[in-house]
């Protein structure tokens, strides 16, 4: 009896011991991995803030433009309406599918420009991303993380785990801000 007493306590004491390396073990594999919510960084970060103001100041630059000109075709169209009774019948025609040509060109131009500005904000925030990926990975060395996971995959996260004030922080000050840049009509160079 006495010996299987023994036996009950050194089993005990193994049994506890193999449990506290497990949870050793446990908890510091459990500090290798982090939690980030990515639509919170990229909604707050700076750089993404100065974005939006740049694309409606280009905008509305342009809306200006397409205001004057649609007031120039407006004017032209009333002079071609009065000059039809003077005009041959072959005359106005040919003045009007010009006038029909301006018209054409300016929507071609505005959705041009509308794919152009598009263009320009996937641009800026694929800057934005690029910098954010490059921050991420830096804290991840430095920290020895081996996995960081989005938020949105999670249901409940501890705190602790929680990296994305951190990386908020580290973006804004590696990248504040970021140029709008519209390119060209031909997508050769770009216009600013």
């Amino acid at each position: 009896m006495r010996y299987s007493f023994i036996i009950l306590v050194l089993w005990s004491l193994v049994s506890a011991s193999q449990a506290q390396q497990q949870n050793f073990s446990l908890k510091s594999n459990l500090d290798r991995f982090a939690i980030i919510n990515i639509q919170k960084v990229l909604r707050l970060t700076l750089a993404t803030k100065a974005i939006k103001p740049q694309l409606n100041k280009i905008r509305d630059q342009m809306q200006k433009k397409v205001q004057d000109r649609e007031k120039a075709l407006k004017a032209e169209n009333l002079s071609l309406q009065e000059q039809r009774a003077i005009l041959s019948p072959e005359a106005f025609r040919q003045r009007r599918l010009d006038f029909q040509a301006k018209v054409a060109a300016l929507e071609s131009d505005v959705r041009s420009f509308r794919k152009r500005l598009d263009a320009a904000g996937r641009a800026a925030m694929g800057q934005v991303k690029k910098s954010f990926s490059s921050v991420a990975a830096d804290l991840a060395a430095e920290r020895k993380l081996q996995l960081i996971l989005p938020r949105a995959a999670a249901i409940y996260v501890d705190p602790a785990f929680d990296i994305t004030d951190e990386v908020l922080k580290r973006l804004n000050k590696k990248l504040p801000t970021v140029k709008v840049v519209l390119p060209s009509k031909q997508g050769s160079k770009p216009v600013q």
